[in-house]
């Protein structure tokens, strides 16, 4: 019995050193509670958890008080990937009911300067849209990464976000 244990437990050991290697990491965001620290208003748009609206669940994050296009919010993703690999972001958003139309956009800003646009989208009022797209950053050490969600265009209206999702491709 122990012969057939012991290697048992070598394996067991094996692989739960080797599981931070092959893991996906992965964050994803619902809004059902209180609003995560890693994510910040860009600009003067104010965020809040709201339940008037929601892809799924009871609640998603609303960008309101938007003066500007560039008035959105962030999400701190330094400590979150790591140099090199290859992410998929998920999300979705909505304008609210009355709002004609409009593009949003995701971007990837590292050290606080646009690096480069993760996707865009055409949006109607009222309607949730998926916006996903692939990220594979180059990070020095002190390097700080943020994903923004603003319009791509000059819409100011106020939109909803629910249901984001980073997860490594292929993980």
């Amino acid at each position: 019995m122990k012969k057939r244990f012991l290697p048992l437990v070598m394996i067991a050991v094996i692989v739960m050193q080797l599981l931070p290697v092959f893991a996906s990491p992965m964050s994803s965001y619902e809004f059902e509670g209180d609003l995560p620290e890693s994510i910040l208003p860009v600009g003067g748009a104010r965020l809040s958890i709201t339940n008037e609206k929601f892809y799924t669940g009871t609640g998603s994050l609303m960008v309101s008080n938007r003066k500007t296009a560039s008035d959105g919010f962030s999400i701190d993703l330094s400590e979150t990937v790591a140099s090199g690999a290859q992410y998929t972001v998920t999300m979705w958003v909505c304008l609210p009911d009355n709002a004609s139309g409009g593009k949003l956009g995701v971007y990837l800003n590292k050290n606080n300067s646009v690096d480069y646009k993760v996707n865009l989208a055409n949006l109607s009022g009222g309607v949730w849209t998926k916006i996903s797209g692939s990220i594979k950053p180059d990070l020095a050490p002190n390097d700080t990464l943020k994903l923004v969600v603003c319009s791509g265009d000059d819409n100011k209206y106020n939109f909803y976000t629910d249901c984001i999702s980073l997860a490594v491709e292929g993980g």
